[in-house]
């Protein structure tokens, strides 16, 4: 299983049971820099975060889009 599988089914199932356990699911992290204020968020939210990234990079990296062979290339 994936690093990405992982960590999403960890973020959701954390979140779950925070839903369960006390009706909402708890936002610890508050980040405040000068004026400026990043919405609130818990560990499991950024387990989600980091699942989705490392799909994006490993959907990208197995695009044919991105292969650098050609038509050219390939032996007839």
């Amino acid at each position: 299983m994936s690093v990405g599988w992982v960590a999403w089914l960890a973020g959701g199932a954390s979140n779950l049971i925070d839903r369960i356990q006390a009706g909402a699911v708890v936002d610890f992290l508050d980040v405040h820099w000068r004026e400026w204020h990043w919405p609130a968020f818990n560990l499991a939210d950024s387990y989600i975060v980091c699942a989705v990234c490392v799909w994006i990079l490993l959907y990208r990296n197995s695009s044919p889009a991105h292969s650098t062979s050609t038509k050219a290339d390939a032996k007839v």
